[in-house]
This record gives C-alpha cells, sequence and structure tokens, in this order.
C-alpha cells in the first residue's frame, strides 16, 4: 500500500509493521510454555506448545513504550477527554487475539457490573474497526450480512471507492472488474446481470482480494399449521408478514 494513511501517524504504523509485530511474536512464544492463564496471559481451552492459542495479553502498555505512547498520546485519549471531561484517569489495556479453527466466544454482556467502581463514567476504546475503515490493516476479518443484489460488488471492489471514500478496504484495483462493475449498475435486464456479475465472480476467485470463510446456513423451524413463509438468503424475517395460519 502506497497511499499516505489516513489516521495513524508513521511511528504507530512502525509500530504495527516493526516492534510492535515482533512483541506480539516474542509474547506467542513465550506463551508456549505456560500450562495455565496467569497475570500477562490469558489462554484458551487447548493451548499448548505445538499449538498456542493466546486469548489476550492483559495490559500490553506496560509491556512496551510505544504501545504506552499511543494509547496516552494518540488520539484515543483525546477522545476519551472529549466525551468524558478533561481529568480523565487511564485503567489499563488489553490485546485480543482471535485464532483460526475456532477461538472463544464472547457473547452479548455488560461490562460494567465487573469494574470495581462507583464512578460510571467508562470508556474502553478499540481501534480495530477504525483502523480496518481508514484501509491501516495488513489483514482482518469481518463478517457481512443482509446483501440481497450482486451490485454490492460496487461497494467492496470498485477501485474507487477504496477509503476513506468507500469499503473497497483491500484496495482492489481491477480495470476490467470497473467496467464489468459498470455496466451491471447500468441495465435491469436480469439475464444480462447474470452475465456480467458470473464472470465477476470468475475474475474475483482467481484474483483473491477476498477469502471468503464460510456461508451461514439458515434454519427456520415453524409450526405445522402455518404458511406463506419464505426464506431470505440474508436471513432477515422479512417473511413474516406474509405468513398465516392454516384454514382448519
Amino acid at each position: 500500500m502506497n497511499a499516505k494513511p489516513e489516521t495513524l501517524d508513521a511511528k504507530y504504523i512502525t509500530l504495527a509493521h516493526g516492534n510492535g509485530g515482533r512483541l506480539m511474536r516474542e509474547l506467542i512464544e513465550r506463551s508456549r510454555a505456560r500450562l495455565k492463564s496467569d497475570t500477562v496471559f490469558d489462554l484458551e481451552k487447548g493451548h499448548g506448545p505445538q499449538s498456542p492459542r493466546l486469548r489476550r495479553i492483559v495490559n500490553p502498555s506496560s509491556l512496551h513504550p510505544a504501545i504506552w505512547e499511543y494509547v496516552s498520546d494518540a488520539i484515543a485519549a483525546d477522545i476519551a477527554a472529549d466525551l468524558l471531561g478533561p481529568n480523565v484517569k487511564f485503567l489499563d489495556t488489553q490485546m485480543n487475539f482471535k485464532w483460526a479453527r475456532g477461538g472463544t466466544e464472547i457473547k452479548w454482556h455488560q461490562d460494567i457490573p465487573y469494574f470495581p467502581h462507583t464512578n460510571y463514567s467508562l470508556l474502553t476504546i478499540g481501534t480495530f474497526l477504525e483502523d480496518v475503515s481508514k484501509g491501516n490493516f495488513q489483514m482482518y476479518s469481518l463478517s457481512r450480512n443482509g446483501i440481497a443484489d450482486p451490485d454490492f460488488y460496487f461497494v467492496i471492489f470498485y477501485s474507487k471507492n477504496i477509503p476513506p471514500e468507500g469499503q473497497n478496504r483491500g484496495y482492489y484495483n481491477n480495470p476490467r472488474i470497473d467496467q464489468l462493475i459498470l455496466e451491471g449498475r447500468s441495465t435491469f435486464d436480469r439475464t444480462k446481470r447474470r452475465q456480467i456479475y458470473s464472470e465477476i465472480q470468475r475474475i474475483v476467485q482467481e484474483d483473491l482480494p477476498y477469502v471468503s470463510l464460510y456461508h451461514q446456513i439458515n434454519v427456520a423451524v415453524m409450526e405445522k399449521d402455518l404458511q406463506g413463509y419464505v426464506m431470505y438468503p440474508a436471513g432477515f424475517w422479512l417473511g413474516i408478514p406474509q405468513m398465516s395460519r392454516k384454514p382448519q
């Protein structure tokens, strides 16, 4: 990526690509010898020397001065001061991991009952999604839903939609894909659109700007006397208003 960074200072990018990356690798190597979680390493079930499964590094800002500088002098501290007031106090940091072949699922929850504070003016700041939106990453994983039309390729693959203009976060640029996307947007003929988007899928499958990890299977279970339900590919419940009970 040769574009000028939109958000991160050069020293923080150097941290991510250089010292920070080495630091994480060193910590992962150190975690191999641990048999159970401790004050630094929060380990997943199945962790071992041959297959480290590190769930979280506790307070990495105390382990590397560049990480402390990032959380104290960069934009995160300014955001906290703007939202909570000028007199803010730093608590700690966490570095979370999500490993291949599974990973600890963290269900919806509220953090506040776990904090030993009477002051409820607390704020947790995460930078993952912000960096992804700006294109400041080497690799990331997110899920998408609600895709009902292949015109969505315009959003994620059209070359003029790179951040911050759009969601082509992989900086994918293929003139042939751009041409096909515009052709697909210019017609309502379903046969022509099928041909155009089939060609787009063939090219994208070869270029691999994205790697699809899985496709969710949606299952609907209902009583025998219900009728009229239509299953939508995105999993939305749009068919419910058309449902009715069969006449007795």
